[in-house]
């Protein structure tokens, strides 16, 4: 595992690697990504070294990315999908 952007993420694809770290890609930070880690923060699954504001914060302008929000028919959707998990 590494810690990619803000979430941890297992990149194992050299491609994949190389598309995050190619500084001409947009890169884009879901609102989801931000409450998942905000619960494993409270569950203490997951620590950091600041508080999640003030890394989401810093991340998000270092590193240029975007957020990309949740609205209703993302949620929609979803639901339509079928279960994998």
């Amino acid at each position: 595992m590494r810690f990619c952007g803000l979430q941890m993420v297992t990149i194992s694809c050299p491609q994949q690697r190389a598309a995050m770290e190619t500084t001409g890609n947009d890169r884009y930070l879901s609102t989801a990504s931000i409450w998942e880690i905000a619960v494993k923060l409270s569950l203490k699954k997951l620590t950091i070294s600041m508080r999640l504001d003030k890394l989401i914060e810093t991340q998000l302008l270092r590193k240029q990315i975007k957020i990309s929000a949740i609205y209703p028919h993302n949620c929609f959707t979803v639901s339509q999908l079928p279960f994998h998990h």
